[in-house]
Order: C-alpha cells, then structure tokens, then sequence
C-alpha cells in the first residue's frame, strides 16, 4: 500500500510540473504571480506577502523546493476534495431552481422554501416587500407544487377523521355524565364537556389560527426585505454573490498553495450556505407537519385539560410553530445588520466576515431565549410536569 500511494505520489508532482500552466520564472517588467505561494490578491485572506522568485537576471529562483512539492501536493488535493462543495451547491441550485444563496433564503425570495401552504394560486405566486419595493415571485416547481398539495389533502383527511372521534368522545362523555352517581365524577365529567366544545371551536378556527401566524411571520419578512431595498438602492447585498463569484474565478487562476487556499474560504462558505439550505428545508417540512397535524392536537384537548386543566400538546404545538414561523424575519434581520458590517469588513479582513454568515444562526438562538420562544421546543418540559 505505501508503494501505491509513493508511486501516485510521485507521478502526480511529475505531472505538475511537466504540465503546469503557470510560468515560476519572469522578468523584473514582468509580474506573473507565482504557483507556490499566493499573490497579491491573498494578502486579505491569508496574510501572505508576494514573494520575488526571479533575480536581476531573470534567472529561475525556488526559494525552496519543498514548499514547491508540498504546495503542489496541497493543490492537488484541494481539487480533489473541491468535488464536494461543487456538488453540493450543483444540488443545492437544482432543487431551488436557481443559484442558491443566503440572502434569498432568509428574504423569502425562494419559492421552495416559502411556509404559505394556504395560498393556492396556479401558478403558485407570492408577493414580498411593501409599497415600491414589492416583488411578485411566481413558480411553477412541481416539488413545491406536491409539498403544498400533500399538506393540503393530509389536513382534509385528518381534520374528517377528527370530527368524527370528537363526535365519538362527546357520546362517551355524555353517557358517562349519564351513569355516574357521585358528585365528583359528574364535574369531572362536566368539566371534560367544556373541555370537548373549546376542542371543537379550536378545530373549525385552526386554519385560520395558523394563517394567522404565517401571514404575521410573511408580513415581518417583508418588512425586512422592504428595509434592504431602501438601504441598499441596488436592492442586493452583493457581499455574499461577490465572494463566491470571486473564489470561482480564483480557483480556474491559481493553482498550488493559492489553490488550497482559496479551496478553503470556498469550502466554508458553501459550508455556510448548506447549513442554511438545510435548516430552511427542515423548516419547510416542519410546518407542513405541524400543519396537517393540528386536527390531531384538537382530539388530545379535553384528555389533557381533564389532568392538569392544561392542553400540554397545543401548546407545544402553537410554540413549534410560532418559533419556525419567526425564524425567518429574525435571521433576516441579522443579516439586514451584519451583512452590510461583514461587507466593510471583508475589505480587510474576508475571514471575520465570512465568520459573521455563520453567527447568524448563533445569534438567532440568543434572540429566541431572550424572549421566551424556545422553552416548550420539546415535550420533556410536559413529563417532567406530569411526573410533579
């Protein structure tokens, strides 16, 4: 095995050198950047200063010929492992339909990652911003198409199946109110009654209870995409594109150390973007449940109400959904703030900025303990109650 790799090894540094586009000599008028080490373009990057390979008689210069190994070596793994981030952002483009990026996520303006499953336009259209910023997206993805249709028809079967055990738990509580003799069953019992009816009104009012909140969460985010507009009259916030789009060019320049280098801003910035891409699909997926299974959560009131006097199921439920409703318009709002900070920073310093995409998800969970939102995310909180 170690004969394999030597061999591969070798045959890869013969190559690169046979076969390497970029020139390691120049004249003193001529600047070509070097291989090895990276130019003046990576001095914000890494904190390199360029490197002179040439002398007053143009002659060739290593400085040292195992920097030149090794940065060939690093370079050519970094073309490896940049299948990756490539694939990803290929597959990430793919399922939005469009070159995927943070800004549009968090803005709304991708359709598949839109919450709204009680609009049914054909063709599915939405409007985001406010009075001269709006803007009217339109698609015609079948993946969003079958996501909304889903839900829809999940939540017309279950809310049918729910009536039909609420009409059953109503004859059980009136015969049981029927047959007790002792007083305290019969308040028990009459107090599972008032707890059937709120079931039930909650049942035909649940649909709108939730567009209600969604509606809340669309109108915030709007908001903040209205703010954008006006701050930025272009209406982008062009540090995100700008970098990715300027890793890509650099990654066809260079090649060697400059290669790596640049391969690993890339690599944490598609990282970056598929935490987002995730974690807003997640979403997507999570409303859908909690929606088509809220006539579920009406059938558990009167059972839990008779306990405690407290219905522990909705309101973890209501809680699940106000929190993925708001996300949005809060790490919107971050990024409103940091992303024009990162954009003058980024002009010294591109790590710090890039650091600043990835605390947005940080800093969003700071904002939902500060106000309360996160506490009934689980239903460990309801058992520990039961077992009190």
């Amino acid at each position: 095995m170690k004969k394999i790799i030597s061999t591969l090894v070798m045959v890869v540094i013969l190559f690169n050198f046979i076969f390497c586009g970029k020139s390691y000599g120049t004249t003193v008028e001529d600047d070509i950047q070097s291989d090895t080490i990276g130019g003046k373009d990576l001095e914000g990057i890494i904190g390199e200063s360029k490197t002179s390979f040439v002398d007053e008689e143009t002659t060739i210069d290593f400085s040292s010929l195992g920097t030149a190994i090794f940065g060939t070596i690093g370079g050519i793994l970094a073309r490896f492992f940049n299948i990756f981030p490539y694939l990803m952002e290929a597959i990430m483009s793919i399922c939005v339909r469009e070159s995927f990026t943070i800004q549009k996520t968090v803005f709304n303006e991708i359709p598949l990652f839109n919450i709204d499953y009680f609009n049914f336009s054909k063709p599915y259209t939405y409007t985001i911003g406010n009075g001269d910023y709006k803007k009217e997206i339109t698609s015609n993805d079948r993946i969003e198409l079958s996501i909304r249709n889903s839900v829809a028809k999940y939540y017309y079967i279950l809310r049918l199946m729910a009536m039909a055990i609420s009409l059953l738990i109503l004859i059980y509580v009136g015969i049981r109110m029927a047959l007790s003799t002792i007083a305290a069953d019969k308040a028990k019992y009459k107090k599972m009654l008032i707890a059937w009816v709120e079931s039930i009104v909650l049942l035909f009012l649940m649909q709108y209870i939730i567009a209600l909140i969604i509606n809340v969460g669309n109108m915030c985010t709007n908001l903040m995409y209205t703010l954008r507009c006006i701050a930025d009259a272009s209406g982008e916030l062009s540090f995100e594109t700008e970098t990715l789009a300027m890793m890509e060019v650099n990654l066809i320049q260079y090649s060697g150390w400059s290669y790596a280098a640049y391969s690993i801003v890339f690599w944490f910035l598609i990282y970056i973007q598929t935490k987002f891409f995730l974690m807003y699909f997640k979403r997507v997926i999570t409303v859908g449940f909690l929606i088509f299974i809220s006539p579920i959560i009406t059938i558990t009131y009167p059972i839990d109400k008779i306990g405690d006097g407290k219905a522990q199921a909705f309101t973890v439920w209501s809680n699940e959904l106000i929190v993925n409703v708001l996300i949005q318009p809060i790490q919107a709002l971050i990024y409103l703030v940091f992303m024009y900070t990162a954009g003058e920073i980024a002009k010294t310093s591109l790590w710090i900025a890039l650091a600043f995409l990835l605390g947005l998800t940080k800093v969003e969970k700071v904002i939902l303990q500060l106000f309360n939102l996160k506490n009934v995310a689980s239903l460990k909180p309801v058992d520990e109650q039961r077992k009190k």
